[in-house]
C-alpha cells in the first residue's frame, strides 16, 4: 500500500535527528499514513481546498487508523513539516492542514507502508461499505485489471494544464497537479476505490477524482471510451425543483420531494418554496425553453441584451448559476456577484425559488440537488443499462456515464429513457468521443 509525500521531504533523516518523544512510541508508516492523507484528501476531495492551499481532515478519521494521530501532527507542526490553519468549528469544519513552504510546490514520491495492524485497519470494510460495494456490484465489478490508463502521455497533459495554470497565475497550482497525478497512478496501479457518501448518496471513485482532460488515456479491455453527459446539467436540475409534480404523489415511478433523504428533506423549508411554486411565474417556461436548448447560450445572450456586448465565458456563466444555487442568499449585494444578480433580473421567479430552498441556516440545496442526481444516474440509469447489457463495462462520474465507444447509442437511448421516468424531462445529452483528441 502507498502514498504520497514530498519528494524533498526524508522522514527517516527527520526521525533520527529529532527522536518522537510520543506517548505510546511511534512507527514510521503512521508518518506516511498521516502525511499522505494532505495529499490524498487534495486528490478526492480537492473541491474542499481553500485559497491558501488548507485542506480539512477529519480528526475522528484519523484516530480510527492511528488512534493518537493528534501527536503525530504535533510533531510535523512541531519541526515545521505541516501547518494548521487551527481553525475548527464544531459540526461544521476540521482542522485544516498543509505542507509548509519548503514542501508545499514539491514534486511527490509514493512510500510504502507496510505496518500489518495500519495496512489491516485502512483495509478494513465496515457494514456501511460492504452494503453499498453490494448494492452497486454492477458498477463495482468494473473497476478491475481491464480498466487502464495510458498513463505516459496522461501526465504531459497534466504538465501541459500546469503550465496553462502557470501562466494565468492561478493559485495552489502544485496541489491541482499532484491531486490530479494521485487519480491517474492509483488507476495505473490497479488501487481502486469504490465509496457511497452517506450524506447525498454520491458514489466517489478514481474516476469522478480524474482530471476531465485526462479521460482520453482511459480504456476497458483496450477499448477507449466515452462520455455521456448532460448539457447544462445544473439548471436541468432547476427544472425538476420548480416542477409542482415533484412535490406531489409520484406516479408512474417518477422521484419526488418525499424520495429524498429525510436527512436532507428536514433541512428544507417546504411551506417557503411551496408558496413559490404554486404561483407558477412566468419565467418558468422562458427558463425551461433556454435548458432545453443551451441554458449558458441563452443566458449569454440575455445578459448582453441587458448590459451590452460582454466577454463572458461558458465557465464564467456556470459559476454565476453555481453561485445563485450554492451561495448565501445574503451574497446577493456583494459587489463580485453581478451576475447572480443579473439571473435574478432575467428568471426573477425561478431565482426566488431557489433562494427559498436557503432560508434555513446551512442550505441542504447542493446536497438535495446531488442526492437527487445519485438516485436518477445510480438507481435508474445505470441500473437499468447493466440489466439490459449486463456485459456493457459501465462507470458514473456524477451526472454522467462512461461507456466503451461502440456501447454509447444503446446507453443514451436509455439514459433518455429513464431520465425521463424519473424525473418528467428528456434531457439535452451529449457524447464526447477522445479518439480525435488523443491522437490529435
Amino acid at each position: 500500500m502507498y502514498y504520497f509525500i514530498p519528494e524533498n521531504l526524508n522522514l527517516e533523516q527527520l526521525l533520527i535527528e529529532h527522536p518522537p518523544m510520543l506517548k505510546h512510541g511511534f512507527h514510521i508508516d503512521c508518518f506516511t499514513f498521516l502525511l499522505g492523507q494532505i495529499t490524498e484528501a487534495a486528490a478526492r476531495y480537492r473541491d474542499s481546498i481553500d485559497e491558501e492551499g488548507f485542506i480539512c481532515l477529519n480528526a475522528k478519521i484519523l484516530k480510527k487508523r492511528v488512534y493518537n494521530a493528534n501527536e503525530y501532527m504535533d510533531y510535523l507542526i512541531e519541526h515545521g513539516i505541516i501547518i494548521c490553519d487551527n481553525l475548527y468549528i464544531p459540526n461544521e469544519k476540521s482542522y485544516g492542514y498543509r505542507y509548509a513552504d519548503l514542501y508545499f510546490t514539491a514534486p511527490i514520491i509514493a512510500k510504502e507502508i507496510k505496518k500489518p495492524t495500519l495496512v489491516k485497519s485502512i483495509n478494513l470494510e465496515g457494514n456501511y461499505e460492504r452494503n453499498m460495494r453490494v448494492k452497486y456490484d454492477y458498477l463495482h465489478k468494473w473497476f478491475d485489471q481491464d480498466l487502464k490508463i495510458d498513463l505516459e502521455p496522461a501526465i504531459e497533459k497534466l504538465e501541459f494544464i500546469k503550465l496553462e495554470e502557470i501562466l494565468r497565475n492561478k493559485r495552489n497550482l502544485h496541489l491541482r497537479f499532484n491531486a490530479n497525478l494521485i487519480s491517474a497512478s492509483r488507476i495505473n496501479n490497479q488501487s481502486y476505490f469504490f465509496r457511497i457518501d452517506e450524506t447525498a448518496g454520491r458514489l466517489h471513485t478514481n474516476l469522478t477524482t480524474l482530471k476531465k482532460q485526462i479521460r482520453p488515456y482511459l480504456s476497458y479491455q483496450n477499448e477507449p471510451l466515452a462520455c455521456i453527459d448532460i448539457v447544462c446539467a445544473q439548471p436541468t436540475g432547476i427544472l425538476s425543483l420548480i416542477n409542482p409534480q415533484f412535490y406531489e404523489k409520484s406516479e408512474n415511478g417518477r422521484i419526488t420531494f418525499n424520495d429524498i433523504r429525510p436527512s436532507i428533506r428536514n433541512k428544507i423549508d417546504f411551506d417557503s418554496i411551496w408558496k413559490h411554486i404554486k404561483e407558477g411565474y412566468p419565467d418558468y417556461d422562458t427558463f425551461k425553453e433556454d435548458v432545453m436548448n443551451d441554458f449558458y447560450e441563452a443566458f449569454r445572450v440575455k445578459i448582453e441584451k441587458q448590459i451590452g456586448k460582454y466577454d463572458l465565458t461558458r465557465d464564467d456563466l456556470k459559476v454565476a448559476v453555481y453561485k445563485v444555487l450554492y451561495s448565501d442568499n445574503s451574497y446577493f449585494n456583494q459587489q463580485r456577484a453581478w451576475l447572480k444578480r443579473l439571473f435574478h433580473e432575467i428568471y426573477p421567479g425561478v431565482y426566488d425559488t431557489i433562494a427559498a430552498f436557503k432560508t434555513k441556516k446551512n442550505s441542504a440545496l447542493p446536497i438535495l440537488l446531488q442526492n437527487l442526481e445519485a438516485q436518477v444516474i445510480l438507481d435508474r440509469v445505470a441500473k437499468s443499462i447493466s440489466k439490459i447489457y449486463p456485459k456493457t463495462p459501465l462507470f458514473t462520474v456524477h451526472d454522467s456515464i462512461m461507456i466503451p465507444v461502440s456501447e454509447v447509442e444503446k446507453c443514451k437511448e436509455i439514459f433518455n429513457y429513464e431520465y425521463n421516468r424519473a424525473l418528467g424531462i428528456t434531457p439535452n445529452l451529449k457524447v464526447e468521443l477522445y479518439l480525435e483528441e488523443v491522437s490529435s
